[in-house]
């Protein structure tokens, strides 16, 4: 077996981990992270198959958490992990992200190349986390600007980066109405 599975009581040889770093490798459950739930604070899953992040919800110190290039379509647990302050899901699949909502001390999330929708983005209009400085949704299926019109009520936001995917790929008329949009609604940036 491969991934997690090699390794066996990890809290037995990590008992103080705070940071873990699993890169390029075929992760494809994170059930073996409840052995170092209690000192985990940093983790990274990245460039894998992983889908499912049932077992994550267990390490309730997270307050890093890098998955970028997986095949992640529903992050519910990380609804758990209210002390998040950094989230970076980059090129999976995740279209729905109710779980923001729970995660009052996020101030960076990247979720560029996703599924994300100009309607996933404005069915939920109280979802932001108002401490959030850094946004990145470039790279989506988001066609109006007005999606994220919601995004207004984080006066901490410093960086915005929503352009649409290149098949999308705004003409120079459309980068200015996205910036002179951006000025307007977001002018405390």
């Amino acid at each position: 077996m491969r991934g997690f599975f090699q390794f066996k009581n990890l809290s037995r040889y990590f008992e103080n981990l705070a940071v873990l770093q699993i890169v390029g490798h075929e992760i494809t459950s994170l059930k073996p992270l409840v052995e170092v739930s209690g000192t985990l604070e940093e983790l990274w899953i990245c460039e894998g198959p992983l889908k499912d992040l049932s077992g994550i919800e267990t390490c309730s110190r997270l307050k890093k958490l890098y998955l970028y290039e997986n095949a992640i379509e529903h992050c519910r647990q990380l609804a758990e992990l209210s002390a998040l302050s950094l989230i970076q899901l980059d090129n999976n699949r995740v279209a729905d992200i109710r779980f923001l909502r729970h995660l009052p001390y996020l101030g960076s999330l990247s979720m560029a190349k996703n599924a994300l929708t100009d309607a996933s983005l404005l069915e939920e209009g109280s979802l932001w986390p108002r401490k959030l400085h850094h946004l990145d949704m470039s790279e989506n299926k988001i066609g109006l600007f007005m999606s994220f019109f919601p995004v207004a009520v984080c006066s901490s936001l410093r960086t915005l980066s929503i352009f649409p995917s290149p098949s999308l790929s705004p003409s120079t008329s459309r980068r200015e109405e996205y910036y002179a949009w951006t000025a307007y609604h977001f002018h405390f940036m």
